[in-house]
């Protein structure tokens, strides 16, 4: 009988170890929420492209931003079908909520690319210390700025500093001062690599860095840095205010424009439900001025605050006041 056996179990070894392979595989299926590495860096010829990028996922956190800041702080108000917006309006958030997922993913891709690149571009050669500082400069403001925006919007987060898969898997939620040395450690750094005047305020220099300073010692009650931070910005003789509040409205990157998201005609992200200023706010008009914030707006002091939204009686109906924002555009 043990002959038996064993001439028997040598014949269904193998399929058995099908069985067992194809098991692990139904069983562990390619994960779909980890940061595949396609970011190429490896040349000179390179530094642009990733550059471009790290502005480009940075950028997804504004419009991300303004929805959810501005509807808790009552600025804003539902005025459509969208479940998500109803939920930010009334302060009833799901775990579900896409505007919610859509800024925790912006914060922490631009987070992944600054990582990418401070891992990266310090090893390939024939970059030029200008290009190099200007590029380490921006990945390490953008990671301060979306830690800021992270830890005073979910509060404790994760504080992931590498691109390691692995190592990113165990990161448990980070203390408050931990993350705000982060971003402290992060602004001091990009100071020093920074441009004093980059090309345009799409990119970040020196001062951007400076008003960012200035308003995070703002949040923290540190009153007398973050005057010191802003006068230095005031005083750098490279801003003025504009004079017609219009201006700010209807006009791209003005003398008072620090930093600036920009988009083209291109690239705006006017259909996609969670950023899509323009569509939310004119096309589908899904989200409209609470009446708390017409108010605000018509109180003024010159009343040149109300070139920010527009009123239109055709609207009026139901719950709809007939305001719109027009501050963003296509």
């Amino acid at each position: 009988m043990k002959r038996v056996f064993t001439s028997i179990a040598k014949y269904i070894v193998f399929p058995m170890l099908l069985i067992v392979v194809n098991a692990c595989d139904l069983l562990s299926p390619q994960p779909v929420d980890k940061q595949t590495d396609n970011l190429v860096l490896n040349e000179p010829g390179d530094v642009p492209q990733v550059e471009i990028g790290l502005y480009a996922a940075f950028r997804t956190i504004i419009p991300a931003t303004v929805i959810a800041g501005d509807f808790t702080a009552d600025m804003l108000l539902h005025n459509g079908t969208f479940s998500q917006y109803r939920e930010l309006g009334n302060k009833q958030i799901t775990s579900t909520n896409a505007s919610v997922s859509t800024l925790w993913g912006a914060i922490y891709n631009t987070i992944y690319i600054a990582n990418f690149i401070l891992e990266k571009l310090p090893n390939v050669s024939g970059v030029s210390t200008t290009q190099r500082n200007k590029v380490m400069g921006a990945a390490h403001f953008l990671r301060g700025y979306a830690y800021f925006t992270a830890l005073y919007t979910f509060g404790r987060v994760p504080l992931v500093l590498t691109t390691n898969i692995q190592t990113n898997l165990t990161i448990p939620r980070t203390s408050t001062d931990d993350i705000l040395q982060q971003v402290l450690d992060d602004y001091t750094a990009a100071l020093s690599e920074l441009p004093k005047s980059p090309t345009n305020s799409s990119y970040a220099g020196e001062y951007a860095v400076r008003a960012a300073f200035a308003r995070l010692h703002l949040f923290l009650g540190n009153w007398s840095q973050a005057e010191q931070y802003a006068t230095q910005v005031i005083e750098s003789g490279k801003y003025e205010l504009e004079k017609d509040f219009a201006n700010i409205v209807n006009k791209d990157q003005t003398g008072e424009s620090i930093l600036e998201v920009s988009y083209t005609l291109t690239d705006d992200p006017g259909t996609d439900g969670n950023i899509g200023l323009n569509n939310l706010f004119v096309g589908r008009r899904e989200i409209i001025p609470s009446n708390e914030a017409v108010i605000a707006l018509a109180s003024s002091e010159s009343g040149d605050r109300f070139q920010t939204i527009r009123f239109n009686a055709a609207n009026l109906k139901g719950t709809d006041n007939g305001w719109s924002v027009a501050k963003y555009g296509t």
